[in-house]
């Protein structure tokens, strides 16, 4: 019922009602283009869609951010997503936009596995949601209840910390004020993030109770974790050596993963990919040194060594060791 034949394509993902996978480049569909690869997927016509995946490899108690870019079909109705993980809504109901925006939420994973879907609905018109780079990372912060900062630093100023008061997203304020600890007086145990977009860096050691000092709107204490014993991952990994390991076969599920922040959580990519019988044997890492490839994660099928490039573009390589 309404399936799209090329939906069958999306490897990993269960399809019902209007799914398309679709060329972003395609005339026939506006040219969105695709923000990751060559391909997007569209939830689509007027009895709407749902994708699932089965999220895998979780750590239970840990905090995951789900990011994902999202627009609607030009000169086609308007469409609405609705996004859940393991049954609870993380992203209520909500209007695409116009051109592509990247969205990111925060969940707590309570098993090892979750089912992550995406809804749009049904309605009246013909119309589209397209979706692309889909991506799940291990946080490093986890929400906290019952603590409050006396003051913040309100990180409001784009040309200071690097984004605009009410454009920030989850990810994007853990990461400025990380940069921003100890400086100013910012103490980067916590940091606050407020839904409508504002960042804020305690100035304290937030003993107090929970309080509304961080803004006018009601924001989320976040406290930043080690949960990821970065030692251990990099230890079961060659030493990282700068260069690129181009050609050779691929792995056929999901070898290629933006915003990843760094090279460790790459190794941990490599260590918990899961699809079919493949094994990932190696990794290539792009950091924010070119900005096509920034924070860019690839994951080998193969060692890096048959077909290594030396390079001083950013890339490292590092092979998994054998029986890790």
């Amino acid at each position: 019922m309404g399936i799209h034949r090329h939906s069958n394509d999306l490897i990993g993902w269960t399809v019902k009602d209007g799914v398309a996978r679709i060329k972003g480049d395609s005339t026939a569909w506006g040219k969105p283009r695709a923000m990751d690869g060559s391909w997007i997927v569209g939830l689509h016509h007027t009895h709407g869609g749902t994708i699932t995946t089965t999220l895998r490899a979780l750590q239970p108690g840990s905090t995951y951010l789900l990011s994902w870019f999202e627009r609607y079909r030009e000169d086609y109705a308007l469409k609405t997503v609705r996004v859940k993980v393991a049954g609870k809504v993380v992203s209520p109901e909500h209007d695409v936009p116009a051109q592509w925006a990247k969205r990111v939420v925060a969940f707590k994973a309570e098993k090892t596995t979750a089912v992550l879907e995406f809804y749009t609905k049904e309605g009246k018109s013909d119309g589209a949601a397209f979706l692309d780079a889909v991506t799940v990372t291990l946080a490093g912060f986890n929400a906290v209840s019952g603590k409050g900062c006396s003051s913040y630093i309100h990180m409001d100023d784009e040309r200071i910390y690097g984004h605009k008061g009410s454009q920030y997203n989850l990810q994007q304020c853990a990461e400025a004020v990380k940069k921003l600890d100890g400086k100013e007086g910012c103490k980067g145990k916590y940091f606050n993030f407020e839904s409508t977009g504002y960042c804020n860096c305690p100035k304290d050691d937030c003993a107090g109770p929970a309080n509304s000092e961080a803004g006018d709107t009601d924001g989320q204490l976040y406290e930043f974790t080690t949960s990821v014993d970065v030692n251990a991952i990099m230890n079961r990994f060659t030493e990282p050596k700068k260069g690129k390991s181009p050609g050779g076969p691929n792995l056929k599920g999901n070898h290629r993963i933006v915003n990843v922040p760094s090279i460790d959580f790459c190794m941990q990519k490599c260590l918990n990919y899961e699809y079919k019988k493949e094994k990932c044997l190696a990794i290539i890492y792009w950091p924010e040194t070119r900005q096509e490839q920034k924070k860019t994660c690839y994951l080998l099928g193969r060692t890096y060594d048959g077909e290594f490039e030396a390079s001083d573009d950013g890339a490292l390589v590092a092979n998994r060791k054998f029986g890790t």
